[in-house]
């Protein structure tokens, strides 16, 4: 199991539309593409920003190549310079 992790950051204010857009566009087609596991979404409002956690689980950094394409921009302040990407420990169940 792969997990690949991408964060960004809105104003608070914009957080419910960039919401909606990740719900309707990188969470659907995430889910879309051959060996995706599942997709958490994550949402934390605080001074004035909202912080997004976008994490997928993978059965393959195969897979995880399928789906990464350019990055999309909108209403984001700041991203996350690097998307991370790690591996499950064996012998640790999710």
């Amino acid at each position: 199991m792969i997990a690949r992790q991408w964060i960004g950051e809105t104003r608070e204010s914009d957080s419910d539309a960039y919401l909606k857009y990740l719900e309707e566009t990188g969470v659907k087609e995430c889910k879309a593409v051959k060996g995706n596991q599942g997709v958490w979404l994550l949402r934390r409002v605080h001074d004035g920003k909202a912080e997004f956690v976008f994490i997928s689980l993978w059965d393959s950094f195969e897979s995880v190549k399928a789906f990464a394409g350019p990055a999309r921009k909108g209403r984001l302040l700041s991203r996350g310079q690097e998307v991370s990407a790690a591996a499950r420990s064996k012998g640790h169940p999710l």
